[in-house]
C-alpha cells in the first residue's frame, strides 16, 4: 500500500527528528518522549498501530495541544504494516526536518555524556572531516534485570542489565533528509531501510559513517565479516561509551508471551518465535546473555532529570526534612578576565552566566588563560552556606579536565577568603550527567562571598555553580585577622 505524497512548503520545521510506529505503547511513551527530547530531538512523528486509538492518542494530548505540537499524530489501522507508515512519512514528511531517524519505543538513543543529539552530530562530521549523510547507531540489547513481570515505573529506572557485547549486527540510523530520494527506492531483499540505505540506488554515494566518524558504507556488503569487527571487545566498549542504541527488547519474562499476543501479523511475525522459547526452555539462556554486564548510565541520567525539580525550586529540601535556600540565583558575579570564548562582552553578565539556572552542559562563562583563573559570587548578605554545587561543562571532551583541580573559598569581604575545600586530582566531575561536584561542609560556613578558584594555570569555564544556605542577620561580620586565601 502506498501514499500519493503531498505539497511541502515548510521546509525544515525542525531540526532533528524521531519517527515511530508503536502498539501497545502507551505505558511507556511519555518517558521515551522526555528523554529524547532532553537530548535534543525537536519532533516527534509517531504512528498509532493499534486496534484503536483513544488510548494512546489521550495519553499523548500535552505533545498534541497548542500552536506548535511536539508530536505529529497518525492513525495507522493495519497491524504490523512498518514498512508502509515510514515510507508514508518518508512522501509526506521527510522535508519537514532536517534530519530524522526510525526508533522504536523500546529504543533510546545513548550518546556521550554532556552530549546533546546536535553536538554529536556535529562533533561526528568534525572527525570525519566533511558533510554525514547518516550516522549507524549499532543496537546494544539490555535484558529484564531479573523481572518476571513489567514492574511499575520508567523504563530506564527499571532495567539495568545488558549483554557484555553485541549479539546482533543490526544498526538505526539518523540521517539527513535531503541525502534520501524517495523514489530511488528499490523494494525487494534488503528493504528494511529503518536499519540502512541499501535498498536505495546510489546508497554508496552517501557518505555513512558509524560513531566514531568512520565509513559505514559498506557495513552491509558482507555481514560476516562486519559481525566478526564489532564483535571486537574493544569496539564494543569504545561504542557504549560513545554511542549506541540501549534496546530494551524484554522488559520481563512474561514479555515472551506478551509480543506474541500483541501480533504475529506483518512485521511482528518474528514475534511467534518468542512464546516458543518461553515454553521450549530457551528463554533462560536468551536472558542470561542479556543481563550480563550492570549498566546503569541512562539510569543515573534519568534519576538526575526526573529530580531537577529540586534544583530549580527557590527551597532545597534536605532529607532529614528541614529546608535549605538555593542563594546564588541570579547574584552579581565577577570573574579574573574575559576571553576570546567570552559569551559577553561585560564582565559583569558573562560571570552571571554561571548562576542563571540553565544547566546544559555548556559553559555559562569563560575566562582567559590564567594563573590562576577564578570565578566569584557575591550572595549580598552573610549566610550559613551548607552546600556548593558545581557543574562542569560537558560539551567538548578536550576541555572538560581543566577544572579539575580546584579549590573554594568563602569570606566576608571580596579581600578576605578563607580557603575551605582543595580537589587535588585530575580526574574531571561532571555536570548535567549527574554527577556534579559538591561540597558539603560539616556545619554551615558563615560568608557572604563564595570564589571557584583553579590550583594551575588554565582557563576556568563551568556550566552552573548553585550555592545552598541560609541567611544569618543577625550574625556580627568579624573582621579578618586569620589567615586568608591569597586575593588573586
Amino acid at each position: 500500500m502506498f501514499f500519493r505524497c503531498r505539497l511541502i512548503f515548510e521546509m525544515n520545521k525542525y531540526r532533528f527528528s524521531l519517527v515511530a510506529c508503536a502498539r501497545w505503547e502507551s505505558r511507556y511513551v511519555v518517558e521515551w518522549i522526555c528523554y529524547h527530547r532532553s537530548i535534543g530531538f525537536n519532533h516527534i512523528y509517531l504512528y498509532c498501530n493499534d486496534d484503536e486509538p483513544t488510548e494512546l492518542y489521550e495519553t499523548l494530548l500535552p505533545f498534541l495541544i497548542g500552536e506548535n505540537p511536539f508530536v505529529t499524530f497518525m492513525y495507522y489501522s493495519e497491524i504490523g504494516k512498518q514498512s508502509e507508515m515510514y515510507f508514508h512519512f518518508l512522501l509526506n514528511y521527510k522535508n519537514e526536518t532536517e534530519f530524522f531517524s526510525f526508533l522504536d519505543i523500546d529504543e533510546f538513543f545513548r550518546i556521550e555524556r554532556g552530549m546533546t543529539i546536535d553536538l554529536f552530530w556535529r562533533e561526528a562530521e568534525r572527525i570525519a572531516n566533511k558533510t554525514i549523510d547518516s550516522i549507524y547507531f549499532n543496537w546494544c540489547m539490555f535484558g529484564n534485570s531479573g523481572h518476571e513481570e513489567r514492574p511499575e515505573g520508567a523504563v530506564l529506572l527499571n532495567y539495568h542489565k545488558r549483554e557484555n557485547n553485541f549479539s546482533s549486527y543490526m544498526t538505526k540510523h539518523i540521517t539527513r533528509a535531503r541525502s534520501i530520494d524517495v523514489k530511488k527506492f528499490r523494494p525487494g531483499a534488503m528493504a528494511d531501510f529503518w536499519h540502512y540505505w541499501n535498498c536505495f540506488d546510489g546508497y554508496e554515494k552517501l557518505v555513512i559513517v558509524d560513531v566514531f566518524g568512520d565509513s559505514a558504507s559498506h557495513y552491509y556488503d558482507d555481514v560476516d565479516i562486519t559481525f566478526k569487527r564489532i564483535r571486537n571487545n574493544q569496539f564494543f566498549e569504545k561504542s557504549v561509551a560513545k554511542g549506541i542504541i540501549n534496546h530494551y527488547v524484554f522488559k520481563s519474562k512474561q514479555d515472551f508471551i506478551l509480543r506474541s499476543q500483541r501480533s504475529t501479523s506483518g512485521v511482528f511475525a518474528q514475534q511467534a518465535d518468542y512464546e516458543k522459547a518461553y515454553y521450549d526452555g530457551r528463554i533462560d539462556k536468551i536472558l542470561e546473555e542479556r543481563n550480563k554486564t550492570e549498566d546503569t548510565v541512562l539510569l543515573q541520567y534519568w534519576k538526575n532529570v526526573v529530580t531537577e525539580g529540586f534544583k530549580f525550586d527557590v527551597l532545597k529540601k534536605k532529607f532529614d526534612g528541614s529546608f535549605i535556600e538555593l542563594i546564588s540565583r541570579n547574584k552579581d558575579c565577577i570573574q579574573s578576565s574575559l576571553s576570546l570564548w567570552s559569551r559577553d562582552t561585560e564582565m559583569a553578565c558573562e560571570s552571571r552566566g554561571a548562576v542563571n539556572g540553565k544547566i546544559d552542559g555548556t559553559f555559562k562563562f569563560h575566562t582567559d588563560l590564567d594563573d590562576p583563573a577564578w570565578w566569584r559570587v557575591d550572595l549580598n548578605d552573610i549566610n550559613g552556606i551548607s552546600e556548593v554545587r558545581l557543574f562542569n561543562r560537558l560539551d567538548d571532551s578536550s576541555t572538560i579536565g581543566r577544572s579539575a583541580r580546584l579549590a573554594i573559598d568563602i569570606g566576608f569581604t571580596p579581600d578576605h577568603l578563607i580557603e575551605v575545600y582543595r580537589r587535588e586530582t585530575d580526574e574531571p566531575f561532571g555536570g548535567i550527567d549527574g554527577n556534579p561536584l559538591i561540597f558539603k561542609p560539616t556545619i554551615p560556613i558563615p560568608g557572604r562571598f563564595v570564589r571557584i578558584r583553579l590550583l594551575t594555570r588554565n582557563y576556568l569555564h563551568l556550566d552552573q555553580v548553585e550555592v545552598y544556605g541560609e541567611p544569618l542577620p543577625n550574625f556580627p561580620q568579624p573582621a579578618p585577622t586569620l589567615a586568608t586565601a591569597e586575593q588573586p
